[in-house]
């Protein structure tokens, strides 16, 4: 299909961001069809049957990650593009969004002008992504899973919330936090969240 008429589907947990984003795509004239959900599983649903090619999403859904749905989504052969519009602006998110593959990641608090560039941007085919000036060469290099698990622990989320949405058990969120804070040589998840903001 040409850019002007991708099937676009929109992921996020607020109705008035997903109202907004659907504005934005019918006055770019992006999509020819525009779906939208807040859950991950009608998302997949949306991308089986209806030939999805561009999609914009949040990082935090509620009922799991964006980032593992798309991680999945990408491992499972999906071709489109996609772009995370995130009410989350931890310094790691977008570098996670870029290595499973996604197109681009912006902040929700960004100016429109910016988001409805880097939608446009996305649906040609192009990446959008700041360059990581928060995080310093020195940090520790978590892996994708643990990354997300981090992101809901600094959110003050529970293991056995987290062991909820991935799926996982609670030994292994168990598992996965104590990794973190080893690579980090710290106590507490709040500490390295301290430490991340004096970066």
């Amino acid at each position: 299909m040409t850019m002007n008429s991708m099937n676009t589907l929109i992921v996020d947990t607020h109705p008035i961001i997903r109202n907004a984003l659907v504005t934005m795509l019918e006055n770019t004239k992006i999509a020819s069809i525009i779906l939208q959900t807040d859950s991950i599983k009608d998302a997949a649903k949306y991308v089986r049957k209806d030939s999805i090619e561009l999609i914009l999403l949040d990082v935090n859904l509620k009922d799991g990650s964006g980032l593992d749905f798309i991680r999945r989504l990408i491992k499972g052969g999906f071709q489109g593009k996609v772009l995370f519009i995130s009410s989350d602006e931890h310094p790691t998110l977008n570098q996670m969004a870029k290595d499973i593959g996604a197109n681009g990641y912006i902040s929700q608090k960004e100016e429109l002008s910016l988001i409805k560039d880097a939608i446009i941007t996305t649906s040609r085919g192009y990446s959008v992504f700041k360059q990581n000036l928060n995080v310093k060469n020195s940090s520790p290099v978590l892996s994708e899973r643990e990354s997300i698990v981090f992101n809901y622990l600094s959110k003050g989320y529970s293991n056995k919330k987290i062991s909820e949405l991935l799926s996982l058990s609670n030994k292994t969120i168990s598992t996965y936090k104590t990794r973190i804070l080893d690579k980090y040589n710290s106590s507490s998840i709040i500490e390295i969240i301290e430490l991340q903001k004096k970066h």
